[in-house]
């Protein structure tokens, strides 16, 4: 509203100042010449900030999307590799330790495991990660499939052991992603190394 206010006071003196350009010349009245030009001057500073006010309210108003994808990805990147933990039925605090491990090197961020811990809290053996994955699987840029799938068979590994069902369920979860078999197991290969 501010900026509105500020535009149409502008115009105001603008056209005032106008006029009084007009009547100071045609009378030879240096004073008021003098006087338009001020208003004049004035007039486009005020609809120039005006329109500086109105330009800064929209782009505080504008909502922050990118910023909603990020944290929704990165709560799906700790949730997979929950599934991931938890495939032997329980997720135990060396597990939480890797996850916490590979959201740093994967992402460069560090988090607590308090964090990750508050996040896998609403992680139910019901909860089916690969019908979530499907659900939301549109607003996961290609380059977090990638880090969810590497990061998947990092926590697999972090025991020491390959297991046939964990590896199944990589590739299920990399399938409800819709990355083909070949990319899927070339992304463990890669996480591999």
């Amino acid at each position: 509203m501010r900026g509105n206010f500020l535009i149409a006071s502008g115009i105001l003196l603008v056209i005032t100042g106008a006029v009084l350009f007009f009547t100071g010349y045609s009378s030879q009245n240096n004073a008021w010449a003098a006087f338009a030009w001020v208003a004049i001057i004035g007039g486009l500073v005020s609809i120039l900030a005006g329109i500086a006010q109105k330009a800064r309210t929209f782009m505080e108003l504008r909502p922050n999307n990118n910023a909603d994808y990020a944290h929704a990805e990165i709560r799906i990147l700790i949730k997979s590799m929950g599934e991931m933990a938890a495939a032997d039925g329980s997720i135990d605090p060396r597990e939480v330790m890797t996850i916490a491990d590979i959201h740093e090197r994967m992402l460069g961020i560090t988090i607590s495991t308090d964090e990750i811990k508050n996040i896998l809290s609403d992680f139910d053996e019901k909860d089916n990660m690969v019908e979530t994955l499907t659900a939301d699987r549109k607003m996961i840029n290609p380059a977090m499939k990638r880090m969810i799938i590497q990061s998947c068979y990092l926590v697999m590994v972090a025991d020491g052991r390959t297991d046939g069902a964990e590896m199944a369920r990589i590739h299920e979860i990399g399938e409800a992603l819709e990355l083909t078999r070949n990319e899927i197991d070339h992304l463990i290969t890669i996480a591999a190394t």
